[in-house]
């Protein structure tokens, strides 16, 4: 029970934190795919960027694209977009500037986006699909530095590979805070002006092209221009704002992999909190309970068994239950509290035990001693020379001798009875009798004693044979102390009733009923046990005061078995019973 405990408490724990790891694991996954995504739409803005745009905005009755992101975005990268039909005519517009026009010659908008035509800006066109209408959308975008590029070529010196410019060009430059560099048809730098340390002297087409589609990634703006007539190439780069005068170095990752290493540090991160919170959920929920087991063994070994009855201890709400955390060890915790409950009445068994047995010497030294005075009194007194006793008066000392060493021979033999008996070492042989005529027999040889008046028992046995294996001198012993037990130790006139009945299977019960004075209930929990009472001497009958200790251990021993019901004032019933 407790196993497939564990198995499904730790399965279900298992169980949620995985879910909890893969739902961590599908958030990392989303938020890595957007910045993908804002990483594209940063580095190509047109179309990428306006298209998600425009597939997340509304659109009114009148199927115009309604959105203030939109044209947010639009701001800040610095460009325009507008919507035509198929005709060319300008349905809306977004950030757009004065000096473009209202309508647009289907030939000449191709020449202007081929590039075939002038145009003061860099052309997009494409069409997108939004809620069932078909947009022809035009994006442009003019470089910030195309005209002072276009100024700086035309307004240059060159001279031992320094470039010189007028003051009015000066002034433009010194507000970019750029530098410019020309470059030969091989890409290697023959003049610069202001250029930074650090920044090569070298570039191929990559580095070029990468220079000026990244620079978000390097943070730089880096503009070029190629010039025909002269077969150079001028490059002007500034830092972007913000960034400072600096130039950008070339980041030790791309942006994807910074945001790779992101999401699996946050993976990571968010798989060791989960396990730090399963260990201290573990520690907590299965820590305390076995520390507290552990605690309770201990408390168990120095002798303190009272656990099982501390209501609103530790482990125990104040109704007394197990509480909430400490119930998956129910099992383990009720068999320690049934061990403490043992121990406790073996402890309280061991001292009452302890008792009863000095309260049993000192009877059974009284019963030694009551005799042996009265043997050395009467051996004194006939040993004194100044005494003369006649033949009567010693015949009747020797009788009182005789009496007392015969009960003192007694009470030994029944000890030594009682205790090979509890051992188990008298091998004797079982005899089948008839136990209708066994019972008679013993009842009469009992009641012969003068003590007995006959008519004050009386035993009832069935008319037809009852068999049985019994040991016959045992049987007779058993008989004769019940009888004695039920009459010595009730008032005088005490009738007492012998019945024997056949159970069924064959079964048989022998019940010695008496109208005496009743028995309480710690008598009746005491009755056989040898260490409760020694009997008297001064008592009128003979035996050892062991009787009822012999006597259940007698029946035990032949297989049968005694109970006893009695109440005060109400007489006693004791039973013996051979079941079949």
């Amino acid at each position: 029970m407790i196993r497939r405990r564990f198995a499904v408490r730790f399965a279900m724990q298992l169980a949620v934190a995985g879910v909890t790891l893969v739902i961590s694991a599908m958030i990392i996954v989303i938020w890595i795919l957007g910045k993908f995504e804002d990483i594209q739409i940063n580095r190509n803005f047109a179309p990428m960027g306006i298209s998600r745009l425009i597939s997340e905005s509304d659109i009114d009755s009148k199927g115009l694209i309604i959105d203030s992101d939109l044209l947010q975005r639009l701001q800040e990268d610095g460009g325009w977009l507008q919507s035509l039909d198929a005709k060319g005519n300008v349905l809306q517009s977004f950030n757009t500037s004065n000096d473009l026009p209202s309508h647009y010659v289907p030939g000449q908008l191709m020449d202007y986006w081929l590039g075939n035509e002038p145009f003061p800006y860099k052309l997009g066109l494409w069409i997108q699909e939004k809620d069932g209408n078909l947009y022809t959308l035009l994006y442009g975008a003019r470089s910030k530095t195309k005209d002072l590029l276009q100024r700086i070529i035309e307004d240059s010196h060159l001279l031992d590979h320094q470039i010189s410019y007028s003051d009015d060009t000066l002034v433009q430059l010194n507000k970019t805070g750029g530098w410019v560099q020309v470059l030969d048809r091989e890409g290697t730098e023959v003049a610069s002006w202001r250029k930074p340390e650090g920044v090569s002297p070298l570039y191929t087409l990559q580095e070029l092209a990468l220079g000026s589609l990244n620079q978000a990634q390097y943070g730089i703006v880096m503009d070029t221009q190629y010039d025909n007539r002269t077969g150079l190439t001028w490059v002007l780069q500034y830092p972007m704002e913000g960034i400072g005068s600096q130039p950008a170095r070339v980041p030790f990752l791309k942006s994807e992999a910074q945001v790779m290493i992101i999401g699996i540090v946050a993976f990571l991160v968010s798989a060791f909190l989960v396990f730090i919170l399963l260990s201290f959920w573990y520690a907590n929920r299965f820590g305390m309970p076995v520390l507290y087991i552990l605690g309770w063994i201990q408390r168990l070994g120095k002798g303190e068994y009272n656990e099982h009855v501390r209501v609103g201890s530790e482990g125990r709400n104040h109704k007394g239950n197990w509480k909430r955390g400490y119930r998956i060890f129910s099992e383990v915790m009720d068999s320690i509290d049934s061990l403490a409950i043992t121990l406790r009445a073996g402890k309280d068994s061991e001292e009452q035990t302890q008792k009863n047995r000095e309260e049993w010497i000192a009877g059974v030294t009284h019963d030694m001693k009551t005799p042996l005075a009265s043997i050395q009194g009467y051996a004194h007194m006939l040993e004194a020379e100044k005494y003369s006793w006649s033949e009567e008066e010693v015949r009747q000392f020797a009788s009182t001798i005789l009496e007392k060493t015969s009960y003192m021979n007694n009470l030994i033999n029944d000890l030594a009875l009682s205790y090979r008996l509890k051992n188990g070492v008298i091998p004797v042989t079982f005899e089948e009798r008839d136990i209708c005529v066994l019972l008679s027999d013993s009842v009469l040889r009992a009641t012969s004693h003068p003590v007995y008046e006959g008519s004050r028992v009386r035993c009832l046995t069935p008319s037809t044979s009852m068999m049985s294996a019994v040991y016959p001198p045992w049987f007779d012993r058993i008989v004769d102390n019940i009888i004695a037990n039920g009459l010595i130790h009730n008032s005088p006139g005490t009738r007492m009733d012998i019945e024997l009945t056949e159970l069924p299977l064959n079964g048989w019960r022998i019940d010695f009923k008496d109208n005496g004075e009743g028995m309480d209930q710690q008598t009746i929990t005491r009755l056989f046990d040898r260490y409760y009472r020694g009997t008297n001497t001064d008592s009128a009958m003979e035996g050892s005061g062991l009787g009822m200790a012999v006597t259940k251990e007698l029946v035990q021993a032949m297989g049968g078995r005694i109970q006893v019901n009695s109440e005060l004032g109400q007489g006693t019933v004791i039973s013996i019973i051979w079941d079949a």
